[in-house]
């Protein structure tokens, strides 16, 4: 009679956790999580109207150690800054464009009032030389004509403005990816 070996292979758990990601950051975050033990289960979303992407992860519950979390949080917690600053180059500019365009319909609807006889005026407006409210309604005109390239200046000074600041949050995510992979692989 021979003996055999029914015993069954030992059960692996698993922890889960989804991640919330920019769009076009899929690598970055995929690559970054890889080294903290997380593979992907296979869950990922996209929002149909959100520009951010979900991504469901797992990793074997014998990986986790107090060192390793620590590492993955200030990972984490660079990433988020980087899209926070990614974000504010678009935000100021925005609000420039914006604050532009605001004031440019100010003006051109105050000549456009200005000029009618039916429209109770303020007597600020009322009154007025028509080649003044011509100049008014002009420069409505232009701050709207404006608005597009002070978009594309503000953006592009903001942007030279916190590369430094992004590339020091590039080299925190890098250090912790390294520490994290030398310390599993140990």
């Amino acid at each position: 009679m021979t003996l055999t070996n029914t015993a069954a292979p030992a059960a692996t758990t698993y922890d889960y956790c989804t991640v919330d990601v920019p769009r076009g950051k899929d690598a970055l975050y995929a690559d970054t999580y890889r080294n903290f033990g997380w593979t992907s289960d296979g869950s990922d979303r996209t929002g149909a109207l959100n520009r951010r992407r979900t991504l469901g992860l797992r990793r074997d519950r014998a990986v986790r150690s107090v060192e390793l979390t620590e590492l993955q949080q200030n990972a984490e917690t660079a990433l988020a800054t980087i899209d926070a600053l990614e974000r504010s180059r678009t935000t100021a500019a925005s609000v420039v464009a914006y604050a532009l365009g605001a004031i440019g319909s100010v003006l051109l609807a105050a000549s456009v009032f200005a000029m009618q006889d039916t429209v109770a005026v303020p007597d600020l407006l009322g009154g007025l030389h028509p080649v003044t409210v011509f100049l008014v309604g002009a420069g409505g005109l232009v701050n709207w004509a404006i608005a597009p390239v002070a978009f594309q200046l503000v953006r592009a000074a903001r942007t030279k403005r916190i590369r430094p600041a992004v590339d020091r949050q590039f080299d925190v995510v890098y250090g912790a990816c390294e520490a994290a992979s030398r310390r599993r692989t140990a």
